[in-house]
């Protein structure tokens, strides 16, 4: 197939966003699919470029810092000169691009779906102009009429009316570069060496530091947890909204002796410290953010999939698609959310019964070998781009 992958997020880069387009569009030019990357430009980047056999063409997508895919518009007359069988956007309130070369070109559309985005944006933005909520809805709307199948994580990321078109498929992990076995590589080692690791019980938190990701509820799983394991030690790696209140919140309660804050690290270093780490932490909460408890947890987070990639023992949050993920406790430890005294305990236990660590981290990395690669992601994708385009051709 030759497939149009639109996508509002900068490829190389980091972020999840950006790894999960890179990682999709090369796994499907290796499938035997040809590629064309239509994605975000970041000031000092090309405009175009060949990667892994991706055809990337980059355009500006931001508006006053906010993305705004349309403005990729201008690539639309080059788009039209190329004969793509299928379009896959990457779903955001502000695209469309994919529907609109759809409209033009009578090539199916596949959305793929990451959040209700829409609705988190009415509800972080804080709109009530009743007739703005009806237009961007409005939008939202038509290009998922447009849309002949949504990949998502949940069928209620997406409008109800659209449903019956969603197809289930948990984001994936890279389990060649996330590996147990670089535990004793060179690179660990030095990480050991340099941040004096040895003898300390270490749990990994990665990810942004807001209040739904546990940014609000570490310190107290920190203090619980410091008063059963004194060598403990949480390794925090990340950034975000929360990040200068939680530091002066972990200082301030004396808890500065069993954290290592290390901030934003390169994804490339991010192997090494998960190989590195006893237990992978989750602790999500969706108290602090009303749309995830409205529409569901529509998050297979890409941390948490390279926690098990690693072959990590993990302690999570009990929300039904983290349980699905963790094979109902199979792959990880689940606690209540919040709770945490559960936090501390289930992190003790892990501590106290190795064999049984081990075993949940084998699970893990089995699992995503077997179903959750992003190779795996992808063979599943390719089968409903390839059922669209089939059913497109019966159309004609």
């Amino acid at each position: 197939m030759k497939i149009l992958y639109i996508s509002c997020e900068d490829v190389p880069a980091s972020h999840a966003g950006a790894v999960h387009t890179r990682e999709v569009a090369t796994n499907l030019v290796e499938l035997g699919h040809r590629v064309t990357l239509l994605s975000l430009r970041r000031e000092g980047q090309r405009s175009g470029d060949t990667r892994n056999g991706v055809d990337i063409i980059r355009l500006p997508q931001r508006l006053l810092g906010v993305k705004v895919p349309l403005l990729a518009f201008a690539a639309l007359p080059l788009l039209l000169r190329k004969n793509f069988d299928v379009v896959m956007e990457r779903y955001i309130t502000a695209g469309g691009l994919g529907g609109i070369y759809s409209i033009l070109t009578g090539t199916p559309l596949v959305l793929e779906v990451n959040s209700p985005h829409v609705e988190e944006i009415i509800y972080r933005w804080r709109i009530k102009i009743t007739p703005l909520k009806a237009l961007l809805r409005g939008w939202v709307n038509w290009q998922f009429r447009r849309a002949s199948a949504s990949i998502a994580i949940v069928p209620t990321a997406v409008p109800h009316f659209a449903r019956d078109r969603v197809v289930v498929n948990y984001w994936g992990a890279n389990h060649l570069r996330f590996s147990p076995h670089l535990r004793e590589g060179e690179t660990a080692q030095e990480l050991r060496r340099n941040y004096r690791l040895e003898g300390r019980f270490l749990v990994l938190f990665v990810g942004s530091f807001r209040p739904w990701q546990g940014a609000r509820d570490l310190p107290e799983i920190i203090g619980e947890t410091g008063k059963l394991i004194p060598e403990v030690l949480f390794v925090l790696v990340g950034g975000g909204d929360e990040e200068g209140d939680l530091m002066r919140l972990l200082h301030g309660e004396g808890l500065g002796r069993w954290v290592l804050y290390l901030g934003r690290q390169p994804h490339e270093l991010m192997p090494h410290l998960m190989a590195l780490a006893d237990v992978g932490l989750a602790p999500f909460n969706t108290a602090y953010y009303p749309p995830l408890e409205r529409f569901g947890f529509f998050w297979a987070p890409s941390k948490l999939m390279e926690y098990l990639a690693s072959g990590l023992a993990v302690v999570s949050a009990d929300y039904s698609t983290l349980r699905d993920i963790l094979g109902e406790g199979k792959r990880g430890i689940l606690v209540p959310p919040g709770d945490a005294g559960s936090y501390a305990r289930a992190i003790l236990q892990l501590k106290k019964r190795p064999n049984y660590a081990d075993s949940l981290g084998d699970e893990a990395r089995a699992y995503i070998e077997s179903e959750q690669s992003w190779r795996k992601h992808t063979e599943r994708l390719a089968e409903v781009l390839e059922r669209v385009v089939d059913r497109g051709a019966e159309g004609c």
